[in-house]
């Protein structure tokens, strides 16, 4: 005779067997996805060669030629001197800020009266 707890024991693994096999047919089509490298479009549907600064799914910086096809002109030197300006001034004044920075953490540390 079976009992009901041999019931109960065969009831629970064919609803994890049935939830397991649910799981795993849900997540096949998003694995076929990502294994064949995303999605790919349907019925004629075509995808924009170029998605703001992704190329083919991957990180894309623009050629010179290509800016150039854009109608993009390239920098003049005179920006890129005054570009280059800018980035020596800026790191003088973090220079100076952290000579500041470290008199005052010394200054700081100091103990009164031991000087």
């Amino acid at each position: 005779m079976v009992s009901r707890r041999d019931i109960a024991s065969k009831v629970r693994r064919l609803a994890l067997g049935l939830g397991v096999m649910l799981l795993l047919a849900s997540n096949a089509p998003a694995q076929t996805a990502v294994t064949n490298g995303g999605s790919r479009p349907q019925d004629g549907d075509q995808l924009p060669a170029r998605i703001g600064n992704v190329y083919d799914h991957q990180d894309h910086q623009p050629t010179q030629a290509e800016e150039a096809a854009a109608g993009i002109a390239p920098p003049s030197s005179s920006t890129k001197r005054e570009v280059e300006k800018e980035v020596e001034e800026l790191l003088q004044q973090t220079d100076r800020l952290d000579k500041q920075a470290d008199e005052l953490e010394q200054n700081a540390t100091r103990v009164p009266g031991r000087d």
